[in-house]
């Protein structure tokens, strides 16, 4: 969501920084060591060997199936017939099973007395849903007390008693499912999830037409269409709301073969997993596909794009040497994966002090010092099996249902033999329980979910999540005696102010959270012409004065949120507080906000929200009636037919420092747009543009590409495609031990294009294909050391021979104290990120969990050596009184760099409380892509008339040197924000590079007044 206030910008993005930063290592930090005298549950023991999870990895025939039967009701018992029921494989976590041949859900209609059977299903983890016309749809959950959200079926098992309820309600939602030609495509599956990604699905066929019907719940929803020959495709859709129409595009497969590395023996059963570029992949980890008896594999349904293969057998493991970048409808060559020895870990989960099994969670293995991270699930036995982990020392994280983790586990350290008959042990969580009620005390359906503040980002950290039921429950399991912030996230009703509760062992607390019913903002979106337009970002944003809960210290934004118009130009967002809104089509972007109280975004259109009621808003944009021509050919003239094509429009303004401008935006920007195909002579016509500057983007997902900047509607252009070149080389290891698994990245800042490429029994070879000419940062990082250098890459060369030089890794030693009389502070968390590496999700070694102690001083080890950004994050980012330091340093190779005392500022507004307006914006600075921090300058760019800033005598072109006597040049830049974000009416003075001094009294925000021509709000109506 976009912030109103401009000062706040470098707030929120510190906080963003340190919650990203929190989230990750709640996963992956290293835990202090133990003392000697805790009593850390044992590792091994008399373990039986991992019993299901085994005997699941390894058998190659699923087993017999089974089925599930039960029936569908209404809740005072009448049946509801042809209800359609599906049964639906649990998502898979990495490292699961997941049957390539099992991953389409088997549905049946109910019988006119409720009655269903769903028969054929292996035996697996099965989440079952049910839908029918004027109903809301339902998923299964047990009805013990566990609410166990899945059936576990047995090999052969005739399960029965599965029973689901439908209340009256639901919406009719309607669809189109076509090929990138126009034609109908008949019998797609079409899934609708009403719950979120995973939480519950409504499952419909496209008729002979193409089209196809389904009943869902109120609110917005993903859909997925996939067919046979098509790539899967994805949309947003809002019930009620217009029909949803997928285009399909031809599908791509993977083929390939495992064999035995060094003597090509096929490997029968070996898994196939593979992730996408970038690792944001849908099957990001999860296996795809089994290989045959002649070690041959498919992967098919596949868009365009980049992948990395991965094979696992019970002690083996491989990946493709390369990985695979596949064209529009491409079938790849035969991709031959050699599998190498790799280790078997086993053990079983089991439940203190009695032994039993841990039903349900999983199991991680984290090496911090490679940065793998490998995930198994537990059996209902409690069985666990991770078939193929290389060698190094383990972090355990484990998660079982309903119960609480213990602080720490003793390390797994992999060698040359596997790992058996492990145990370890979890105890009863405590619980807290509680209702979602309306002022009225009636129930309202609501996601719920509790954290622990004061442990945030901590190992053994506790938390839970639930849906509530549809009496208005809740229970939030598996946790620690601890002090929790619950938090309720309604369906259309505005979200309640976070509630605390002190949880302990003889004190389970019963919460009742109150939401208001709230309102709603309601429109469409037009241009000129009086024609919908679809796909446009809104902005709706309450008031500074929007409430926050100061009883909880909780700093929260305003009230409001961003959402996309719709194919009829219609948009809807519920549940929102009653008061004063501002409503904005975000369709001409700026690079830089500007000076006015709003970020100088589009001035919109005020609305006013009343409980009950939806304020309907008429947004008009410029007219969309523009188009650009052209053509894209390759390097010797000849057509493109399998090219991607799309225009993104120019930022205006000018670009933010470390930004990387119309280049990078056009890259990245297609995401979230349809581009289109060019045809069989090589052409494209790119449709409903406004009259603007854009830069247009073609790029064939087989490898290619190539951008035309400052093209105009009207305009016809050609586009050629260079040729990718290739970067190869090998690591230099010091040691002489080349890891067996490392990941080499390539950045190149100017037109923000990054890859990250991981390689396994390569002997530390690397290459590095299909990139287009730049200049490329290419780095590493890894336990014996980091290395970077800088490549010059032609188009279409082939750059060999290029050095990884590991350098040794770093430490940083220094103190933290506070800006304000130069106090300790202790409990600070303290990390490094290399400033000269791409800005993936990649794998990189970890440092250690490191804290301040009492008098503020730390030591980090594990630092990437050179230019790195040390994060010193507050214990508790929501409601400590100290923003994020950021803070750029040397590291050097292999000693400890003194950084000496670091300052961190206190927040000068409280939580809950608007920040003043100064009347000016700068340009901004990214730490994250900026390499010379130190140098970075605080430039005034934009002055607002008659503002505060005017009439101290600030101008356009100074350059801040400080804040009320605090130096923020250079090193020192991050401390501005925390500085200058002030409550209105304080005086804030600021030194500046010509020598004079400005003092600024920050005035109050203030909703802009009036709609621009063409903007109008309706009157309010009564909300649906």
């Amino acid at each position: 969501m976009k912030r109103p206030w401009t000062k706040t910008t470098g707030l929120i993005g510190l906080l963003s920084l340190a919650f990203l930063v929190l989230l990750i290592r709640s996963w992956c930090v290293r835990p202090p060591p133990a003392p000697a005298s805790s009593a850390a549950p044992p590792l091994a023991s008399a373990a039986p060997a991992a019993g299901k999870a085994r005997r699941r990895a390894t058998a190659l025939d699923p087993g017999q199936p089974g089925s599930i039967a039960g029936r569908v009701a209404e809740p005072a018992g009448a049946p509801v017939a042809g209800a359609l029921v599906c049964a639906l494989l649990e998502p898979a976590l990495p490292g699961a099973p997941s049957p390539a041949e099992a991953r389409e859900p088997v549905c049946a209609p109910s019988a006119e007395d409720g009655r269903y059977t769903l028969s054929g299903l292996p035996p697996e983890r099965w989440m079952i849903t049910a839908s029918a016309p004027h109903h809301r749809p339902a998923r299964y959950a047990s009805p013990d007390a566990s609410r166990t959200p899945f059936v576990e079926l047995g090999e052969g098992e005739a399960r029965t008693g599965v029973d689901l309820v439908l209340s009256a309600g639901g919406v009719e939602v309607k669809g189109q499912v076509e090929d990138i030609g126009g034609g109908a495509i008949s019998g797609a599956l079409v899934t609708l999830d009403w719950m979120g990604p995973g939480m519950g699905a409504v499952v419909a066929r496209s008729d002979a037409q193409g089209s196809y019907t389904a009943w869902i719940d109120e609110g917005r929803y993903m859909a997925r269409a996939q067919a046979d020959g098509y790539a899967e495709g994805f949309k947003d859709g809002a019930a009620p709301g217009p029909a949803l129409k997928f285009q399909l595009t031809p599908a791509s497969a993977l083929v390939g073969r495992v064999v035995e590395a060094g003597t090509g023996t096929p490997v029968e059963g070996a898994k196939i997993s593979l992730d996408s570029e970038g690792g944001w992949g849908m099957r990001q980890g999860v296996p795809a596909a089994r290989s045959d008896a002649e070690g041959r594999f498919r992967v098919d349904r596949l868009p365009p794009g980049r992948y990395r293969l991965i094979a696992r057998a019970l002690g083996k493991l491989g990946q493709a040497r390369e990985s695979v970048l596949l064209g529009l409808g491409q079938t790849s060559r035969e991709v031959v994966i050699e599998v190498h020895r790799a280790r078997v870990v086993a053990g079983r989960v089991e439940l203190a002090p009695d032994g039993a099994p841990c039903q349900r969670g999983n199991v991680g293995l984290l090496s911090p010092a490679e940065g793998r991270f490998e995930s198994a699930v537990i059996e209902a036995d409690g069985s666990v099996l991770f078939d193929a982990v290389l060698r190094g020392s383990y972090q355990v994280h484990v998660a079982c249902a309903d119960h609480a983790a213990e602080p720490t586990y003793p390390a797994v350290e992999v060698g040359d033999s596997d790992v058996e008959d492990l145990v370890w042990t979890v105890r009863a969580g405590l619980s807290i329980r509680g209702r979602v009620v309306d002022r009225d005390q009636n129930p309202v359906r609501s996601a719920v979910h509790a954290y622990a503040p004061a442990t945030m980002g901590a190992r053994g950290a506790t938390g839970a999540f639930a849906q509530n039921e549809a009496d208005g429950t809740f229970v939030l399991k598996g946790l620690s005696p601890e002090k929790y912030v619950v938090m309720a996230h309604p369906l259309n009703h505005a979200e309640p102010a976070p509630v605390e509760v002190e949880l302990r062992d003889d004190h389970a607390p019963e919460v009742t959270i109150v939401v208001d019913r709230g309102g709603a903002i309601e429109g469409t979106v037009t241009d000129e012409d009086r024609k919908p337009v679809a796909g446009v970002a809104v902005t709706i944003l309450g008031t500074p004065e929007t409430p926050a809960d100061a009883r909880s210290g909780l700093m929260r934004p305003p009230a409001g949120g961003t959402v996309r118009s719709l194919d009829d130009g219609s948009f809807a967002l519920r549940g929102l507080p009653p008061g004063d809104y501002r409503v904005s089509a975000g369709d001409a972007p700026r690079a830089l906000p500007g000076p006015g109280p709003f970020g100088g975004a589009p001035e919109g259109v005020s609305a006013r929200v009343e409980t009950g009621k939806s304020a309907r808003v008429a947004l008009v944009v410029e007219r969309r009636n523009g188009e650009i021509h052209g053509r894209v050919v390759d390097e010797i003239g000849e057509p493109v037919t399998d090219a991607f094509v799309h225009a993104e429009r120019e930022l205006e303004g000018v670009v933010p420092q470390g930004g990387a401008g119309n280049l990078s935006k056009a890259r990245w920007g297609g995401f979230s747009r349809s581009p289109v195909l060019t045809d069989p002579e090589g052409k494209f016509v790119i449709e409903s543009l406004a009259q603007a500057a854009y830069t247009v983007h073609a790029y064939r997902k087989g490898g290619g590409e190539t951008f035309a900047e400052h093209v105009h509607p009207g305009d016809s252009v050609t586009l050629t495609l260079k040729p990718a070149g290739a970067i190869s080389g090998a690591l230099s290891v010091p040691s002489g031990k080349v890891p067996e698994q490392f990941t080499v990245r390539a950045l190149d800042r100017a037109s923000m294009l990054f890859r990250t490429e991981t390689f396994a029994f390569t002997g530390g070879a690397f290459t590095i294909s299909d990139l287009p000419e730049g200049k490329y940062e290419i780095s590493t990082d890894t336990q014996d050391g980091t290395a970077s250098v800088e490549v010059a890459l032609a188009p279409g060369e082939q750059r060999s021979g290029v050095v990884l030089a590991l350098a040794p890794r770093a430490s940083l030693k220094g103190q933290v104290v506070s800006l304000d009389g130069g106090a300790p502070i202790a409990g600070v968390r303290l990390s490094a990120f290399p400033r000269k590496a791409a800005p993936s999700p990649g794998p990189q070694v970890l440092q250690e969990d490191t804290l301040t102690d009492e008098a503020g001083r730390f030591q980090l080890n594990q630092v990437p050596s050179g230019p790195v950004a040390l994060i010193c994050s507050p214990p508790d980012p929501m409601r400590s009184p100290y923003d994020t330091a950021v803070l750029p340093v040397d590291a050097q190779p292999g000693a400890v760099t003194d950084v000496g005392r670091v300052v961190m500022a206190k927040r000068r507004v409280g939580p809950g409380d608007p920040p003043g307006d100064l009347g000016f914006s700068i340009k901004e600075a990214s730490w994250m892509l900026e390499v010379d921090l130190a140098a970075r300058t605080l430039d005034v760019i934009e002055v607002r008339p008659g503002g505060p800033a005017a009439q101290a005598g600030l101008r356009v072109g100074d350059v801040i040197v400080s804040v009320d006597g605090h130096d923020v040049r250079g090193k020192m830049g991050y401390l501005y924000r925390s500085l200058s974000t002030v409550p209105a009416g304080t005086q804030v003075t600021l030194g500046l590079s010509r020598g004079a001094s400005v003092s600024i009294t920050a005035g109050k925000m203030q909703m802009p007044e009036g709609a621009p021509p063409g903007v109008v709000a309706a009157p309010a109506v009564p909300a649906r």
